[in-house]
């Protein structure tokens, strides 16, 4: 059991990390890392289980960390499902946009 579908996409690898120490931040999973790497299989059986209240914290820390507005449009279990999932609604304007500076928020 090896690998994991993180190497198809080269220009993903920063945004697939980052979303993978959020979700991981939100789970408050203890972990290993020499042992059982938190990687991308265990950030989906982790957003598996989340609750409502999960879920409205990691909508909260994706924006954040990666300094945009998800809009409500956009909050659907499906979008929050997966690694990928959130990979697609951090790096599509459809599904986030960026949150301008002193934008007045």
């Amino acid at each position: 059991m090896t690998g994991s579908p993180r190497g198809a996409g080269a220009g993903t690898d920063d945004r697939h990390d980052r979303i993978v120490r959020v979700v991981r931040t939100v789970a408050a999973a203890p972990f290993d890392e020499s042992t059982v790497p938190y990687g991308e299989d265990r950030a989906d059986a982790a957003l598996a289980g989340f609750d409502s209240l999960a879920l409205v914290q990691l909508l909260v820390a994706l924006e954040c960390e990666f300094t945009l507005t998800i809009p409500s449009s956009a909050v659907v279990r499906e979008n929050f499902a997966s690694v990928a999932a959130l990979r697609a609604l951090v790096g599509t304007p459809a599904g986030a946009t960026p949150t301008a500076p002193g934008g007045g928020g």
